[in-house]
């Protein structure tokens, strides 16, 4: 077995987190909005507020809707990174 570096230890954090989130209370999503001062001076305050709103009106139980620092790709920002159980988490962005 090759030796674990710390990406694969980032990764696995990531994937038991997901699962812990998305698997209880029945939540089926997560959305994670990234809030590093990239993101927030891109509007990613606004993108935030809107998903916000969206969930409340749609009454949807079974999103979770979060925060995170900065994702490290700065010219992309506002970036958010969508999770559905059972898929890969998916990064959006802002299509300029």
């Amino acid at each position: 077995m090759p030796k674990l570096k710390v990406e694969d230890l980032f990764r696995i954090k990531s994937e038991v987190l997901r699962s812990l989130v998305l698997d209880k209370g029945g939540n089926t999503a997560r959305i994670t909005v990234h809030m590093g001062t990239c993101g927030i001076s891109s509007g990613a305050g606004k993108v935030l507020k809107i998903l916000q709103e969206e969930k409340e009106i749609s009454g949807r139980q079974d999103i979770v809707i979060t925060t995170s620092g900065c994702a490290g790709i700065c010219n992309q920002e506002p970036l958010i990174t969508v999770e559905k159980l059972g898929d890969p988490p998916h990064q959006i962005c802002q299509s300029r």
